[in-house]
């Protein structure tokens, strides 16, 4: 059951909002150059920024950084939480503010999941620093997903499992 989760989430993340893969790094270089997208001034302005050797192949995603491929994310904007949640049930868990980097690649993997992944009573995306289960990415209960250190620098991505996987449990729960 837990393969079929993880392959259902991949495809509805790839299939129902469609969008060019960006990479981290780059969505690090244009969180940090203040533009804002689906403004006019963003793609010229983007194509000119400085860049250096980790982000040389950036201006390639100008066209994609400045316009909002889905349209819902509104609906997670406000879902980005700091602190815990609450009734979380793992006490020993520390949690750590969000930086702006795993702020914007959070933003980036939420922009491509398809309307159908988003989840009803949903509580919020908190961040914490590492789960109990030294290996996981991200829990979910009650509503709640907390993300730890290992989705922004592990080896589950959180583009490609963590969010997905966490925000499609609900819809297996009632199949």
């Amino acid at each position: 059951m837990r393969c079929a989760s993880i392959a259902l989430s991949l495809l509805l993340l790839f299939g129902a909002c469609q969008s060019k893969a960006i990479d981290e790094a780059c969505v690090t270089w244009f969180s940090g150059s203040r533009l804002k997208p689906n403004t006019k001034e963003c793609f010229p302005s983007c194509l000119v920024m400085k860049d250096d050797l980790a982000t040389f192949f950036c201006h390639e995603s100008c066209e994609e950084l400045c316009r909002k491929s889905c349209p819902d994310l509104k609906y997670w904007s406000d879902k980005i939480k700091e602190g815990r949640p609450t009734d979380w049930p793992i006490p020993g868990e520390k949690t750590v503010p969000w930086n702006k980097s795993d702020r914007a690649v959070l933003k980036s993997a939420l922009n491509r999941l398809p309307r159908a992944l988003q989840p009803q009573n949903f509580v919020g995306i908190f961040r914490m620093q590492k789960s109990v289960q030294i290996i996981n990415p991200a829990t979910a209960h009650d509503g709640a997903i907390s993300l730890y250190d290992r989705a922004f620098n592990g080896m589950f991505p959180l583009p490609n499992v963590a969010i997905p996987k966490k925000t499609s449990r609900p819809i297996f729960r009632r199949i």
